[in-house]
Order: C-alpha cells, then structure tokens, then sequence
C-alpha cells in the first residue's frame, strides 16, 4: 500500500468517526429536546388541574415552546441526515480506496470534492 492511499485512508476514516459522532449527537439532542417539549406541554394542564400556581403553569408552558424553538434554530435533526448523508460519501471513497487496482490520485481529488460538496450543504450555510 503507498503512503498516499495510508493517508488518504487515515483521513477518511477519521472523517467517517467524526460524522458518526456528530449524527448520534445531534439526532440524540433532536430527541431530547421533542420528548422534553412533549412532557413539559403536557405538564402545564396536569399542573393547572391540581391546582399549581400560575408562575409555575407559564414556566411550563414556556419551557415547552422554547426547547421547540431551540431544535429550529439548530436544525439539529437536519444536521443529523447532513452528517449521515456526509459519511455515507466518504464511505464509497473509503472502500474504492480499499481496492489496489483503483487511482489513488483520483479518489484524492474526488475526497477534496467530497468535503467541498457537503461542507457548503451544511444546514444553515449559504452554500
């Protein structure tokens, strides 16, 4: 194996970790933040019929909306298709490099228009 398809399989597999680890965390915090909004909504009229005060009641309320509110600005649950839309490219260059037969040149340069592609479909880039 040459020291360019070494390199350029280091690399791909270090790109495939990080998107692995950034599409569980995300998708988790999609998570977390729907389910937490789902309890916090359904825990304002619970608190309401037994009574609770009308500070705790809006805070409830608000909480709800909020947690909403920050999923939408972070597009956390688009970021998460990103990473394992991302990751699935790398993959196909990953197992092309695997093959001896195959240009390592042109899996480099293909690898750059990868990174270039997907880093301006980033959710909230202008790209």
């Amino acid at each position: 194996m040459t020291l360019l398809r070494t390199l350029l399989l280091a690399e791909v597999d270090e790109q495939i970790a990080r998107r692995e680890k950034f599409e569980t965390r995300d998708f988790m915090t999609t998570e977390y933040l729907s389910w937490s909004s789902i309890i916090l909504g359904a825990a304002s009229p619970v608190s309401a019929a037994f009574g609770a005060g009308k500070p705790l009641i809006a805070i409830l309320g608000a909480m709800s909306g909020l947690l909403v509110a920050i999923d939408k600005a972070f597009t956390f649950s688009k970021r998460s298709n990103w990473n394992a839309q991302y990751k699935l490219a790398l993959k196909s260059i990953r197992y092309r490099l695997t093959d001896p037969q195959s240009d390592e040149n042109a899996l480099g340069d293909q690898l750059i228009k990868v990174h270039q592609e997907w880093n301006s479909k980033f959710p909230g880039s202008k790209g």
